[in-house]
């Protein structure tokens, strides 16, 4: 498994999805419940108004029965009693719809650590990529990275060997549909490489492909691909 995929169900009328989309910024899959198996996401997020907090005590019991290896956290507005209610019943934690982005996904990594954190590292090549801590190393030695320059490199480690250019990395790390006509691109792609020279300088390095966009040539990582496809020919 790499990035975190988290499940989302709402029990609620308001439409307000704008939390949960957040979480994309930090490397988060959302999909919903009823569109995926169960044995794939990686935690069950629940919204729901007050009045149905009654109904949600005997949920929080049966997703506990069906599923629990799942952690899972309700968002929702209610007492101190109910909150206590559905930690008994076997939610892990209960938060306000007021709650920050930032706060939510720290109590989702928080969670995932005290499960299973060995599913969430992956090793590509010499580079590992620890998709909690959002932390990347080659050969055993830390890159230190600012949140979008992780979310640059794991991109270009990920898709080694192909190119990725400047369009999906102005998607993926600032969700721009158009190019807004800044060097922020370009800017994220110098600091990174300076980054590797100091920390990691015999990895492979970030590559210009002219008209193509920015490659790292994972040569191991290559080799793998091509025999996998190879053996299934």
């Amino acid at each position: 498994m790499e990035r975190l995929r988290v499940s989302w169900m709402s029990f609620s009328d308001d439409g307000n999805l704008s939390l949960v989309e957040n979480l994309s910024r930090f490397g988060i899959d959302i999909v919903c419940l009823f569109e995926t198996d169960c044995t794939k996401i990686s935690l069950l997020l629940i919204k729901c108004e007050m009045i149905y907090c009654d109904k949600m005590i005997k949920v929080a019991t049966d997703i506990r029965r069906t599923i629990p290896h799942i952690p899972a956290i309700i968002i929702c507005h209610c007492s101190s009693y109910i909150r206590g209610e559905l930690l008994t019943k076997g939610l892990d934690d209960v938060v306000s719809p007021t709650i920050h982005p930032i706060e939510l996904y720290a109590r989702i990594i928080g969670l995932h650590k005290r499960y299973d954190k060995g599913q969430y590292v992956k090793k590509i090549g010499d580079f590992h990529i620890d998709y909690l801590d959002r932390n990347i190393s080659h050969n055993g030695i830390d890159i230190p990275l600012k949140p979008r320059e992780y979310l640059l490199l794991e991109y270009l480690i990920k898709h080694s060997p192909k190119p990725i250019s400047r369009t999906n990395i102005l998607h993926h790390l600032w969700n721009c549909r158009h190019d807004p006509g800044t060097n922020s691109v370009e800017v994220h792609i110098w600091r990174l490489r300076q980054k590797m020279l100091e920390y990691a300088p015999h990895a492979p390095q970030i590559q210009t492909i002219k008209n193509k966009g920015y490659v790292i040539a994972i040569s191991s990582f290559r080799q793998e691909k091509l025999s996998a496809v190879a053996q299934g020919a």
